[in-house]
């Protein structure tokens, strides 16, 4: 039990020790949309030009460095997610109107491709 509270609250002092708007990035950066994802991979850049000026109170490099890699790999999991979840469901749309061709072509017979 011990353990348990004491990893929920260094998390809670790493939340607290960084930038809220990295903070923001790192929890969308989790999200698996792929427009939110976008939204945390451009907080990211931001803040690595932020970070290269020297506006943070301290040293985010890790912190940006994880934002980033999470949200590339967040973007392209969704991305490769999305577009096979089209692909089942557009062979589906495409398998149910092979069906009603069929069929209306027992019914009534040849179908004319000159229309």
């Amino acid at each position: 039990m011990i353990f348990f509270s004491n990893f929920l609250f260094n998390i809670k002092n790493s939340f607290r020790s960084h930038d809220r708007y990295l903070n923001i990035g790192l929890l969308l950066s989790f999200v698996p949309l792929p427009f939110v994802g976008f939204i945390a991979l451009s907080i990211a850049l931001i803040g690595i030009y932020f970070n290269y000026r020297g506006k943070f109170q301290i040293d985010e490099s890790r912190r940006l460095i994880l934002i980033l890699i999470v949200s590339i790999l967040n973007i392209s999991l969704s991305m490769i997610f999305a577009v096979n979840a089209y692909s089942f469901v557009n062979d589906i749309f495409i398998g149910i109107g092979k069906f009603f061709d069929s069929i209306i072509s027992f019914i009534f017979g040849t179908t004319n491709t000159y229309i």
